[in-house]
């Protein structure tokens, strides 16, 4: 390992391994729920999310909101990375979009009972626009890749830059993908919570369309029972 941030991919699924549900969760599965958010933000000192979970699966809906990118346009900007170190305790919320499509009402995240700062990881194909709309909000950036994202060198600069040893992926199955067939999933931690949804050919933890790399084994490193019938299974390189 480089000197770059420790990695857990940390989810929840059902019983049958499905993470996107559609069903009326139970009092039980939601309280499983509670605990994988408890860990989420227990494992490490920042955690992030790809743009779709960004989009659909945050207690904002960032679909409400408008920017007005072309007032922007000729606004100076340089691709260097404006990230730096929070003060002890915080836990950084880190959005990954590569293109710079999301559109924030602020610069942090409310999630799971606390407020948290955000980081946007983009790559240089980005807009100068939208990099002059981050500033202006004041929204952090890291920028990881030429044309497409470099996660071990996010992985490297959002520990010199932010202090981060410890980074959480949580989703979703494409980004979770993505740093699992790098090689760069140092463990995995799975929440199953008690139900199965049944669906076929509903999302997983971890799917992409590039098998390069794949399959990657692990080490079985720990089995927990959670309250309300849920389960927690961890596995290590």
């Amino acid at each position: 390992m480089k000197d770059r941030a420790k990695v857990i991919c940390h989810m929840m699924t059902t019983i049958d391994g499905k993470i996107d549900v559609e069903f009326e969760p139970s009092a039980d599965y939601d309280k499983v729920g509670d605990e994988y958010d408890r860990l989420l933000l227990s494992y490490g000192q920042a955690y992030g999310l790809g743009r779709t979970t960004c989009q659909s699966g945050l207690e904002v809906d960032l679909s409400k909101t408008e920017v007005d990118l072309p007032k922007y346009k000729g606004v100076p900007v340089t691709y260097e990375d404006t990230a730096c170190r929070y003060p002890e305790g915080t836990i950084i919320c880190v959005a990954f979009d590569r293109w710079g499509k999301l559109r924030w009402p602020s610069n942090v995240m409310d999630y799971a009972g606390r407020r948290m700062p955000i980081v946007e990881v983009i790559t240089e194909k980005c807009a100068p626009e939208f990099l002059a709309y981050l500033n202006d909000l004041q929204m952090p950036y890291i920028v990881a890749g030429k044309d497409d994202l470099d996660l071990e060198l996010f992985l490297q600069k959002i520990k010199s830059l932010c202090g981060v040893e410890t980074f959480v992926i949580g989703g979703g199955s494409q980004i979770n993908g993505e740093f699992i067939r790098r090689g760069l999933a140092d463990e995995i931690s799975i929440v199953v919570a008690p139900a199965v949804d049944g669906t076929r050919g509903a999302l997983t933890m971890a799917g992409t369309d590039d098998l390069t790399g794949f399959p990657q084994y692990y080490h079985l490193k720990d089995v927990q029972k959670l309250p309300c019938d849920g389960l927690l299974i961890r596995w290590s390189k």
